[in-house]
């Protein structure tokens, strides 16, 4: 399909079976397991464990193949090596076999539970006999975006319309590709992949898709032709002002990826600081209460991940518009600056009032409880989808005190001011920005988040920042 028109057919099918074929050797990096049987399973893109009917799953644990097999074809077979693997009963397709790993798809077929009963068990069999059912969570959707270093992390493969690899973003349409978008219309055979022709499987529910922190025009959200679990997303970039690149659909947030993006030479003298609010870092530890002790901890489906940042700069002779971005999983602070007529504007995510109280029934969000569930029982939703503030960690809610209240019914808060005639520029106060982010059970206790700052085009700071969630 060509990146601007759905229904033509002109793109370079070799080349694009080059790029898809780069997606499926990322799901054949094995990491060895040290369980018994099923030790995890994780969505293949994002190595989260987020996951949602058509995702490529990776599933680890010891003895489940005896041998390592790979799928000769596609459409991709329910069985390799005598090893089969069920999702709620259905067999999956099969990519990658080995004695510590499997790469499965999860069946279209099999129905997301509802909230109450929230899991589904996952067995492998073998010449041995079947593996104890391990229960993964599944979503309607779990996006996740394939990257160049196969692990969900760093530059995701971004392709202009002749599928070459994007050197900078611009205003110039982008594809790259996707795990766990969810359903389609019509409807995929899970084995086979997308249609090659109209109808193209088209996701049911499209993602907001952004590129350098500003919401893209989405040309195409569906199954890659031919290429089982592996969705094409065609976009238009709206003024991209960092190198990021997320998606986010029914309150889940992918992998957030990154890009080349070119810079606007406008500045000089530059210097700026990023540090988590929460969880927090730097001199935000202190102003939480926090006890780099005890870490930062999640027990239930929603942490709040906001950041603090600083900046300084002179204005270029003649420099024109341009933008610094401060920005994370969830949340951006966009600083505009006009040097011709010598003002800032920013416009910063924070909490709506409701999440600021932590009652996110108005949102897509579903609020679990980690403390009660296992990999053999579910979560349990808390009721109405609302978290007691005695469960918030308190240093969580200190910082949700430090971020600035919404302005505005989205979630934003804006400021603006004017510019020295000297043309020296500098926040120096620490602005706040900040959001929820809906994070899922499995996936490990130990996780980060990453905050960054971009002047001008340029990456001026990053901050890794570790918290936990109590399982």
């Amino acid at each position: 399909m060509a990146i601007g028109n759905e229904t033509a057919g002109t793109y370079n099918k070799m080349k694009m079976r080059m790029i898809v074929n780069t997606i499926v050797s990322a799901l054949l990096l094995a990491v060895g397991g040290h369980a018994q049987v099923v030790q995890a399973v994780l969505n293949g893109a994002s190595y989260s464990g987020n996951l949602a009917p058509g995702t490529w799953a990776a599933l680890f644990g010891t003895g489940l193949a005896p041998s390592s097999a790979v799928a000769a074809n596609v459409p991709l077979p329910k069985q390799l090596a005598g090893v089969s693997v069920t999702v709620g009963g259905v067999e999956a397709p099969l990519l990658f076999v080995s004695t510590g790993q499997i790469n499965f798809i999860v069946p279209f077929e099999v129905a997301v539970p509802a909230p109450s009963l929230n899991s589904v068990p996952v067995v492998v069999k073998n010449g041995s006999g079947s593996s104890p059912a391990f229960n993964i969570a599944l979503s309607q959707n779990a996006p996740a975006i394939f990257t160049q270093n196969q692990a969900g992390t760093g530059n995701a493969l971004v392709f202009d319309g002749g599928f070459r690899p994007v050197t900078a973003l611009g205003d110039a349409p982008v594809i790259f590709y996707a795990a766990g978008l969810g359903a389609t219309t019509p409807a995929p055979n899970s084995a086979a992949g997308g249609n090659a022709a109209e109808p193209f499987n088209r996701v049911v529910d499209p993602p907001e898709v952004y590129i350098g922190d500003t919401r893209a025009n989405l040309l195409f959200a569906g199954l890659a032709p031919g290429f089982p679990g592996i969705y094409q997303v065609n976009a238009v970039p709206n003024g991209p002002v960092s190198g990021t690149v997320s998606i986010r659909q029914k309150g889940w947030t992918s992998n957030v990826t990154t890009a080349p993006i070119a810079s606007g030479g406008n500045v000089r003298n530059v210097t700026g600081t990023i540090d988590g609010l929460y969880p927090p870092s730097g001199a935000n530890v202190a102003l939480t209460g926090f006890s780099p002790s005890t870490g930062a901890v999640v027990s239930y489906s929603a942490i709040l991940i906001a950041a603090t940042f600083t900046v300084s700069f002179d204005l270029q002779p003649n420099a024109k518009p341009f933008s610094v971005v401060a920005t994370s999983e969830t949340s951006n602070s966009i600083l505009r600056i006009d040097p011709a007529a010598r003002v800032w504007s920013l416009t910063s995510t924070v909490p709506s009032m409701a999440t600021r109280n932590y009652d996110f029934s108005g949102t897509d969000f579903k609020i679990l409880e980690f403390l009660t569930c296992t990999t053999a029982t579910a979560c349990l939703p808390m009721p109405g989808n609302v978290v007691p503030f005695a469960r918030v960690f308190p240093p969580e809610l200190r910082a949700v005190r430090f971020l600035p209240p919404p302005d505005s019914p989205a979630g934003t808060a804006s400021a603006s001011g004017t510019i020295p005639a000297d043309g020296h520029f500098e926040l120096t106060t620490g602005t706040a920005f900040g959001a929820y982010l809906q994070v899922p059970h499995a996936g490990g206790f130990d996780r980060t988040t990453t905050f960054r700052l971009y002047v001008d085009g340029v990456l001026v700071a990053t901050k890794e920042v570790p918290y936990q969630v109590r399982q």
